[in-house]
């Protein structure tokens, strides 16, 4: 509270409108971003990738206009229902400049490779040594937070990769410092063991469900997985849980060699 007015994140917009507007309590909306103007607009971006699937249709029937609007938006999905493409696509729809905001250094590999294959188009890379920042760019969490000079409302639109890392300190300090009138999170499960889930849904918006493991079996997306379980010889112990992990599963040979001989007969 600052100056006898009650102050929240703007991802909470609609959950607080929800509370309030029933009771009549009046509700002032200040501090909104403001939409980029049409001179920032990136104009050297080409869609060269894939047809959206039906259910990616859907994604971008649900998204869209709530990025329009100014309103963040976590997009769930299930793993393998290309959340990562579809995210490819509305970058190249809003065409503004973007940050890909991701926790490890194989996904921004995945990222780099995506948007050359499908906006024909080379990314800035801000992580694991390397600090370009072009009109797109990938960035790592750990090395934005360390970096003071970086600029964060340089972008205009925040994707933010397996968003439910998103409360960790860093990356929540990160997105709550950015002024971006476009917010998108990804996951598949965007739900915390430590109910921290408020962090989330503040800094980035609500849920927008799409689809689900099922849908997306019964269209053919997704395979219908078969789980069997095996019963392997223990390796020798350890003092200490690193020790039990590596002698148990990482060198127990002869789990490895069941593993390997199961999927040689499929």
């Amino acid at each position: 509270m600052r100056n006898g007015q009650y102050y929240f994140p703007m991802g909470l917009l609609e959950s607080v409108q929800e509370v309030l507007k029933p009771i009549g309590v009046e509700l002032r909306v200040s501090g909104w971003p403001s939409a980029p103007h049409n001179s920032t607009l990136l104009d050297d971006l080409t869609w060269i990738g894939y047809d959206l699937r039906s259910h990616q249709d859907e994604a971008v029937v649900k998204a869209l206009p709530r990025l329009w609007d100014g309103l963040g938006t976590i997009l769930m999905m299930p793993t393998g229902s290309g959340k990562s493409l579809l995210a490819m696509y509305l970058i190249n729809e809003l065409r503004v400049k973007t940050l890909i905001l991701v926790h490890k250094k194989n996904l921004m590999e995945q990222w780099q490779k995506g948007i050359k294959h499908t906006l024909n188009y080379v990314p800035g890379i801000y992580g694991d040594g390397i600090k370009e920042i072009k009109p797109i760019t990938i960035g790592m969490v750990q090395t934005i937070a360390k970096d003071k000079r970086f600029d964060i409302n340089y972008f205009d639109f925040i994707i933010v990769d397996e968003v439910h890392h998103l409360p960790a300190d860093q990356t929540y300090d990160i997105v709550m410092k950015s002024n971006a009138y476009y917010k998108l999170g990804l996951s598949a499960t965007p739900t915390r063991e430590d109910g921290n889930e408020m962090k989330m849904f503040a800094a980035m918006g609500p849920i927008v469900k799409v689809a689900t493991i099922k849908e997306l079996i019964q269209s053919g997306v997704l395979a219908k997985p078969k789980i069997e379980y095996m019963n392997a010889p223990p390796g020798p112990g350890g003092n200490t849980y690193a020790m039990m992990y590596k002698n148990n599963i990482t060198m127990n040979t002869m789990r490895n060699q069941m593993i390997a001989q199961k999927a040689q007969s499929l």
